[in-house]
């Protein structure tokens, strides 16, 4: 399971849920292959001002994706918002386009208690320069800190708790702030992230 908050100021507030399926099998020593898909919920809430009354829309979203992992580098592939449903919380239309996310990272370990993964990420859609460079540090494999440049829009701060133990499940948080940005679209940036997930 997975849960995303994206809160834009004041009025605006994006929120996703959804329910994922993974499949992994080794390829060699190695190597291994995996592939997931994911459906859940996306709902856009704007809150009511005295510029105008708020409103609130839910839609289903869908995504599927696949990895390939060589040692320590992963390369993967997802298709998001691929049902490509609409939501209008006001007298507005929002159209969740298609869209291609290209990943590629390489988990360096530093010492026995620390590891530096950097990441390239870009995203494939028409009218878009979406390309982010990041570095994340992860200590003990359990608390993570890291730095995301992301292009044409400003610089992020990452911090999160990852594999955290309950019974038979797994759960981790992590929390970005997007210190500046050079966008001129409220909607394609987000000044504070959340992302949670839970696996068993």
């Amino acid at each position: 399971m997975q849960a995303v908050n994206f809160k834009e100021g004041d009025f605006i507030n994006r929120s996703r849920l959804y329910g994922r399926y993974s499949w992994r099998t080794n390829l060699s020593e190695y190597s291994s292959l995996s592939a997931g898909a994911a459906l859940g919920i996306v709902n856009y809430n704007f809150r009511g001002s005295q510029a105008g009354a708020g409103g609130s829309s839910t839609v289903m979203d869908g995504s599927i994706g696949i990895w390939y992992s060589w040692k320590r580098l992963y390369l993967g592939v997802a298709g998001q918002q691929i049902l490509r449903n609409q939501l209008q919380p006001i007298n507005q239309q929002f159209q969740l386009e298609r869209y291609w996310n290209c990943n590629m990272f390489y988990s360096f370990q530093i010492s026995h208690v620390l590891d530096f993964t950097p990441h390239l990420y870009t995203r494939l859609q028409k009218g878009t320069d979406n390309v982010q460079v990041a570095g994340v540090f992860d200590i003990y494999d359990l608390v993570s800190a890291g730095v995301n440049l992301k292009y044409k829009r400003g610089v992020a701060f990452i911090v999160g708790l990852k594999n955290i133990k309950v019974g038979n499940s797994t759960f981790s948080l992590y929390a970005s702030y997007l210190a500046g940005t050079n966008s001129p679209s409220i909607l394609d940036d987000n000044a504070v992230e959340f992302y949670l997930s839970f696996q068993r």
